[in-house]
């Protein structure tokens, strides 16, 4: 029999089964979740303290998953506010050319000539 990692059971223990087996699959276990494997299947049966670490090991990647999906989750809405953030200054930026011409446009002192001409449309020399 050989273990999660590749290796020969040790001579003289092949007996052990019962011991080896849960902590190869808990090794198993142990690797796939370096790999990003939440989903491996971990079995607890063996009622001592193997069973022990491996729920330990459950919910220790259980915790982590749900840290994970947090996290990712802040990020998302991290990018959300940045992005709300940048056209919310756009926005402001444009409406503030447009409140100051429209201010500047309202001034009861401006000549209507001079109004007529800051309103009238002027067509881009490559229109034509």
């Amino acid at each position: 029999m050989r273990l999660a990692h590749g290796r020969r059971i040790p001579a003289g223990v092949e007996g052990f089964g019962r011991f080896w087996e849960p902590l190869n699959n808990l090794v198993g276990a142990v690797r796939a979740l370096e790999a990003g494997d939440y989903n491996y299947p971990v079995a607890a049966q063996s009622n001592d303290e193997l069973e022990e670490v491996t729920l330990a090991f459950e919910d220790m990647r259980a915790t982590l998953q749900a840290s994970q999906k947090k996290l990712i989750q802040s990020e998302r809405l991290a990018a959300i506010g940045q992005m709300a953030s940048s056209i919310s200054h756009d926005l402001r930026h444009s409406l503030s050319a447009i409140i100051a011409n429209a201010e500047f446009l309202s001034d009861e002192k401006l000549e209507d000539e001079t109004r007529w001409l800051c309103t009238r449309k002027f067509d881009p020399p490559w229109s034509k």
